[in-house]
């Protein structure tokens, strides 16, 4: 059977007024979600939100939330419990059965969409699976529903209005592995696009070629696929998420026990270096939810997106289960096993800065304190290659630079989360962590809370800008930078080029200096070889020039005399002349 899928946008909240009561997403993104799931009409569905889980779900302990779709929530309205909130400055506001994108950057993405090219928006599409079952499913922007598909079925994508593809952005259920997207272009080159390579859960993928008016997913092993939207060409919106692979040079390496720790210990440091920044950051999980609440893998990948990490985390092979205590948490997990896990992440992304959170699990938590000693063990041992030796032999040993604790009480440094972040949208650290925090649908109804505030009855056990230095190779701190003393990868690639051009410039310089010196010494030697010539002449020249003289003088004496005795035979006739004539 064939779904259609609409993207709609709407500007206002009172659009929702213009609808059925039963609830819709206007936006593919999933902003202005409100009600419940959309209703489903046979052959034809309207977009719902793929960002954002059952949005039944979105009512936590301080109210209404809005929908979970990434970058149309302000910090403020995220926290406040007013109700949910349909996201700013979207086209297309006149009706809500336009088509316009209405996307805008993501207010907590701490990366600003590429300019280059126009901003892709998100396209009306008809959804055909091969086996004719329901594709629905894939419509609805609930993680908790799905579409399951056979070994070496597809699921053929084409545009209601013939319009062109530029881009399909997935949310898989389960990591798919290996998949192909096979289309033909406009110009009628044919395409097979190997997909799924980099094992992501959230996948956008850009069709090559400029795009098809329709395309074909192929799953030669079957997969399973929460939601699909379909982009137009372009460079995709800011609250899709494209993930870079994980580090492999991390300037910060983040380790957190649970979903959702991330944000609420250790989002200040995500908002100020991977958000505010942009530089490489790597968040470690010690426990997955494959074996549970798959939600929270979703909700992981919201919340980091939306606080500005771009490259994709890593989790650990431990199902997450609940500790009260150390002792507890022991018997439940092992702890060499998790401490050999955090010591192949060190070797592996080789940190400058690793991250972790609090000794005393902050309230108390056993896993989060299981946690602390894993990542101890490691950072206290990843430079010895005896430690855990498979490890150091596929990755090198690395010797951590500098290593922070969540509110550990020695040399303890204090983060400022209350300065307005530009790449974060103008969002103070704590406003996009409270927007992130929002993207944990499943945890809304829970006690905890972020605050910085050092007065907070309970900031010894909750305030997340507070850090202390446990282990440095680089001196102490003088201010609160956790980066001081150390140069970030970016910048040292800086320095290396810089350094290889000096290089550069200084070998051609003596390369021309030795070309110029090789120059003169022959132009000499050519020289020499002239000059020795001169002499060699010059010698015959002396008795020739002198027997030309002396035969000048010869000759002129010989004229001399010769003139001489003519003289006198004129004068001797001249007498006898005279003699006559007397």
């Amino acid at each position: 059977m064939k779904t259609r899928i609409m993207a709609l946008s709407v500007a206002l909240a009172a659009a929702l007024s213009l609808v059925p009561a039963h609830g819709f997403a206007t936006n593919w993104d999933g902003s202005g979600t409100t009600g419940t799931n959309a209703t489903m009409t046979e052959g034809t569905t309207y977009a719902t939100g793929a960002d954002v889980d059952d949005t039944s779900q979105t009512m936590g302990a301080n109210g209404g939330y809005a929908a979970t779709g990434a970058g149309n929530v302000t910090g403020t309205s995220a926290t406040s419990g007013t109700g949910a909130t349909t996201s700013t400055g979207l086209e297309s506001s006149e009706t809500t059965t336009g088509t316009g994108s209405g996307n805008v950057a993501a207010t907590g993405s701490g990366i600003a969409a590429d300019t280059s090219v126009p901003e892709a928006t998100a396209i009306e599409v008809v959804l055909e699976r091969s086996s004719g079952a329901d594709a629905s499913d894939l419509l609805d922007g609930s993680y908790e529903t799905y579409a399951s598909f056979t070994a070496g079925e597809t699921l053929k994508v084409s545009t209601w209005d013939g319009g062109v593809i530029g881009g399909l952005y997935l949310k898989w259920y389960a990591i798919p592995g290996s998949w192909t997207l096979r289309f033909t272009d406009a110009t009628g080159v044919s395409h097979q696009q190997a997909c799924g390579q980099n094992g992501f859960l959230h996948e956008y993928v850009p069709l090559e070629g400029g795009g098809a008016t329709s395309c074909e997913l192929v799953f030669t092993n079957g997969a399973t696929a929460c939601t699909l939207g379909a982009y137009s060409v372009g460079s995709p919106p800011a609250n899709v998420q494209t993930w870079d692979v994980p580090c492999t040079q991390a300037d910060f390496m983040v380790c957190s026990t649970h979903a959702d720790d991330e944000i609420l210990w250790l989002g200040g440091v995500l908002a100020t270096y991977a958000g505010g920044r942009g530089l490489s950051t790597q968040v470690v999980y010690m426990t997955n939810y494959w074996d549970g609440d798959v939600r929270r893998e979703h909700e992981k990948l919201d919340g980091l997106w939306s606080i500005g990490v771009r490259n994709y985390p890593v989790n650990a092979p431990f199902s997450d289960y609940y500790a009260e205590d150390l002792e507890y948490a022991q018997q439940i997990y092992d702890l060499d096993a998790v401490t050999a896990f955090f010591t192949k992440e060190v070797r592996r992304c080789k940190p400058l800065v690793v991250v972790c959170q609090d000794f005393n699990g902050e309230y108390g938590h056993g896993g989060h304190k299981l946690l602390a000693l894993a990542v101890q063990g490691a950072v206290d041992n990843s430079a010895d290659a005896s430690f855990n030796a498979d490890s150091a032999q596929a990755f090198g040993v690395w010797d951590v630079p500098k290593t922070y604790y969540h509110l550990y009480n020695e040399n303890r440094i204090t983060l400022d989360l209350r300065e307005p972040i530009e790449a974060l949208g103008g969002l103070t650290a704590i406003e996009a962590q409270q927007e992130a925090y929002t993207k944990h649908v499943s945890q809304q109804w829970t006690w905890f809370y972020l605050t910085d505030d050092p007065y907070d009855p309970l900031a010894e056990q909750l305030n997340c800008s507070v850090f202390g230095l446990y282990r440095t190779l680089v001196g102490p701190d003088t201010g609160n930078d956790m980066l001081e003393n150390l140069t970030t990868y970016e910048e040292q690639a800086i320095q290396a080029q810089q350094q290889a051009e000096r290089e550069e410039a200084e070998r051609q310089a003596q390369e021309q200096a030795r070309a110029e010196a090789q120059a003169a010494k022959e132009a000499e030697v050519q020289s020499t070889q002239v000059g020795g010539v001169v002499p060699m002449l010059r010698a015959p020249l002396v008795p020739i020039a002198l027997g030309v003289v002396v035969l000048i003088i010869v000759v002129m004496a010989i004229v001399f005399v010769v003139r001489h005795r003519k003289m006198k035979r004129q004068q001797e006739l001249l007498r006898k002349r005279r003699r006559r004539r007397r």
